[in-house]
């Protein structure tokens, strides 16, 4: 009986993984040929106590959503600085904040979508629950309104209308697309998630004010000379994401802290600004360090502000690297491909295409 039961077991268990393996490859090839994006798919056999389970990783990603995914995979360290904030922090308030998202899951997939048209990391979500619980009608002591708690002059610097029969901040959709576009030109100041939490909260005038003050642009350096209740609004969204993710991403490290753990490729990739459709429009080619943003822009007959939205810190990059990935919409990749012989360095280092030049 013991035979036949271990026998049986193993069929089991041999039917288990053939299941998953199917599962799992069907998946890849429903990925690839949707999405074109990944090559090749190894498959690594992972031993967690007594479960088996498959997974599926990419050497090679060409979307900015599944570099995401992959690059979030690894164990993201917590700072030392933020651990027992953090600890305490779900250890008091876990259940009510996974209440929070039970009942307010709706609003929770509305603001991710809007995130992502943005090009933003769809963890900024995340904010909104530490701004307001997602309550739509919440004011603040000072006067701050709606999921995002923006005060008058905040909000209406982003377009939102603020009058006797109507407050847009309370408005999940309008107040998001406002949050956004001000999540991003924060960002595009400081280049640090936390420093753009930390301006959120406080003000980029609070932020700068640290910086000054600290000679750093580093979170954990310069948080002693933050308001105590900003640097506490930090610490709040990085124990809050951990209670939801129960793991750490992009938006709860550093600049530093991201190059570190996860690459400075990563880190210039991971800020390409793309709406969902343009992702869908995009190819990507590799380039070397001989070439320079303006000088391909021109050749495609594209705004330069353009071109960096799709290629961040190009330049900055190959001056550090050999190598870029390019991005651009499909009919400038294919210009540039028509064209990109007739580009040629000249002996000052400015680029020359076919009758004019640039520097």
């Amino acid at each position: 009986m013991k035979r036949k039961a271990l026998i049986a077991s193993t069929v089991s268990l041999v039917w288990l993984l053939t299941f998953v393996f199917t599962y799992n490859t069907n998946a890849i090839a429903a990925n690839t040929t949707n999405s074109g994006a990944v090559d090749n798919y190894p498959l690594q056999l992972i031993l967690n106590d007594s479960n088996y389970r498959i997974k599926a990783y990419a050497d090679t990603l060409y979307h900015e959503n599944d570099m995401k995914d992959y690059l979030n995979e690894p164990n993201v360290l917590m700072n030392p600085a933020a651990v027992d904030f953090v600890e305490n922090f779900k250890n008091n308030h876990s259940k009510y904040y996974l209440n929070i998202r039970a009942n307010k899951y709706a609003h929770l997939l509305t603001i991710e979508n809007i995130l992502e048209g943005y090009g933003l990391p769809s963890e900024l979500k995340y904010l909104a629950v530490i701004e307001s619980k997602l309550n739509m009608n919440a004011v603040s002591k000072a006067g701050a309104v709606g999921p995002w708690q923006f005060m008058p002059t905040t909000a209406k610097y982003l377009g939102l209308k603020i009058a006797k029969n109507i407050d847009e901040r309370k408005d999940i959709k309008k107040s998001t697309h406002a949050a956004a576009k001000y999540l991003r030109d924060l960002y595009n100041e400081y280049g640090d998630w936390l420093l753009v939490l930390a301006a959120y909260n406080g003000g980029p005038g609070s932020v700068n004010k640290a910086i000054r003050l600290s000679g750093s642009k580093d979170f954990w350096s310069l948080q002693q000379f933050l308001p105590r209740e900003t640097r506490n609004h930090v610490k709040k969204y990085i124990a809050t994401h951990y209670i939801y993710e129960d793991k750490g991403s992009l938006v709860t490290l550093t600049r530093e802290e991201t190059i570190e753990q996860i690459g400075i490729t990563a880190t210039y990739l991971l800020n390409r600004k793309l709406s969902d459709e343009e992702k869908l429009n995009v190819e990507v080619i590799t380039v070397d360090n001989s070439l320079k943003s303006d000088v391909i822009a021109g050749l495609v007959d594209m705004e330069l502000k353009d071109f960096n939205r799709y290629n961040p810190k190009f330049d900055k990059y190959l001056a550090l690297s050999e190598v870029y990935d390019m991005y651009l919409p499909s009919e400038k990749m294919h210009l540039f491909v028509n064209k990109k012989d007739s580009i040629q360095p000249s002996a000052s280092e400015t680029a020359v295409i076919e009758g004019y030049a640039t520097k």
